[in-house]
C-alpha cells in the first residue's frame, strides 16, 4: 500500500476522533511526511528514513508563513510534527500490519515559552474596551465623550467567562445556554467525542461572571433555549473579539488560552490545590499544572524577598 493510501484511511479514521479545530494540522503534518519521504510503499520505509526526515525538517525545511518569516519550525511544531507521526505509525501498525516505526522516534526537545497570566490591570482594561468605545472629541463644542458598544453585554460576559472557567476555546464554543446554573455557578462541560481531549466535568463561575452571564442572556433579543448556543459566534469569531479588545485596551498577545493560562496561575496563587486544578482543567496528569505550580511557587519567593520583614526591617 502507498503511504498517500495509509493517510487517507488515518485521516478517515481521525476525522471520529480529532476535533475540527485539530483537524487541519494533523492533514497538513501528514502531507509533509508524504512530500518528505515520497509516495513509496509503506513497508519499504524504513526507520532510517523517518529519522532523516526528521533531521530535515529540523535542518533544511523552509517554512512558507504568512508573515514571511523566514526562519525554521519552532520546537513546538516540530513536537507537533512527532505527535502525528507517532500516532499515525500507531494506526499504520494496528490497522495494516506494519512495523510502529513511531515507537524508536526520538521527541524533539525544546523550552516551552514562558506563561505570561494577565495582571489585574491589564483584565480592567480590557473589560472598559468591551463596554465603551475610545474618547471621541466633538469638532464644534471639543466635547469628550464616548459610547456604550451594542456588544457590551456579550463581550463583557465572554472574557469574564473564559477567566473564571479557564475552559479551552473549543469546550467554550460549544457551550449551551442548559450547561450554565445560574443559581449554583456550575457549567458543564460536555465531553467531545471520544473525551480525550475534552472530558466531561464540572467547573464553576464566582458570583461577578454569573450576574454578567446572566444579564447577557437576559437581554438577548429571543428568549433563550437550554439547547442554543449560549454565544453567537464562533470560536474563530471570538478569537478575533479578543484581540481587538486587546489592541483597543493596549494589551499585547492576548488569545483564549492566554485567559486558561490566567485561571490556572490565579487559582494556585489563591491557595487552589494542584489536584483540583488538574480536574477543573481536564488535563489526563499533572505535568502542565506542576508548570502553573512552578509558576506561582517563584511568584511567592519574589513575593518574600520584597516583603521580608528582617530583610526589610535591617535586623
Amino acid at each position: 500500500m502507498k503511504l498517500s493510501v495509509a493517510n487517507q484511511g488515518y485521516l478517515l479514521d481521525a476525522a471520529s476522533r480529532y476535533s475540527p479545530a485539530t483537524m487541519p494540522t494533523v492533514r497538513s503534518n501528514l502531507a509533509m511526511l508524504l512530500a518528505g519521504l515520497g509516495d513509496i510503499e509503506l513497508k519499504t520505509i524504513t526507520q532510517e528514513a523517518l529519522t532523516a526526515y526528521f533531521v530535515w525538517l529540523r535542518t533544511e525545511y523552509e517554512p512558507r508563513r504568512l508573515s514571511k518569516e523566514t526562519g525554521p519550525l519552532s520546537g513546538s511544531a516540530l513536537d507537533n510534527h512527532w505527535k502525528t507521526s507517532r500516532v499515525f505509525w500507531r494506526w499504520c501498525h494496528e490497522t495494516l500490519d506494519v512495523p510502529n516505526l513511531g515507537i524508536k522516534l526520538v521527541r524533539p526537545r525544546f523550552v516551552l515559552p514562558t506563561v505570561h497570566p494577565f495582571t489585574p490591570e491589564e483584565v480592567k482594561r480590557m473589560l472598559e474596551a468591551c463596554k465603551f468605545s475610545p474618547m471621541i472629541k466633538k469638532a464644534d463644542t471639543g466635547k469628550v465623550y464616548r459610547i456604550k458598544l451594542p456588544r457590551a453585554d456579550r463581550d463583557t460576559a465572554i472574557l469574564l467567562l473564559l477567566l473564571d472557567t479557564g475552559l479551552r476555546i473549543g469546550e467554550f464554543s460549544r457551550l449551551r445556554v442548559g450547561d450554565l446554573s445560574l443559581e449554583t455557578g456550575e457549567v458543564h462541560v460536555r465531553p467531545f467525542r471520544d473525551s480525550s481531549k475534552s472530558k466531561p466535568r464540572t467547573v464553576y463561575m464566582g458570583a461577578s461572571t454569573k450576574r454578567t452571564v446572566w444579564k447577557y442572556i437576559a437581554t438577548r433579543q429571543a428568549k433563550s433555549r437550554p439547547d442554543d448556543p449560549l454565544f453567537d459566534v464562533s470560536a474563530s469569531g471570538i478569537r478575533q473579539t479578543l484581540k481587538h479588545l486587546g489592541e483597543k485596551a493596549k494589551v499585547s498577545d492576548v488569545h483564549p488560552h492566554r485567559f486558561r493560562h490566567t485561571f490556572a496561575i490565579t487559582f494556585l496563587r489563591n491557595g487552589g490545590d494542584v489536584f483540583t486544578l488538574q480536574r477543573m482543567l481536564g488535563h489526563s496528569d499533572l505535568s502542565m499544572c506542576r508548570k502553573y505550580l512552578d509558576l506561582a511557587q517563584s511568584d511567592d519567593e519574589n513575593a518574600h524577598r520584597r516583603a521580608s520583614p528582617v530583610d526589610n526591617w535591617r535586623l
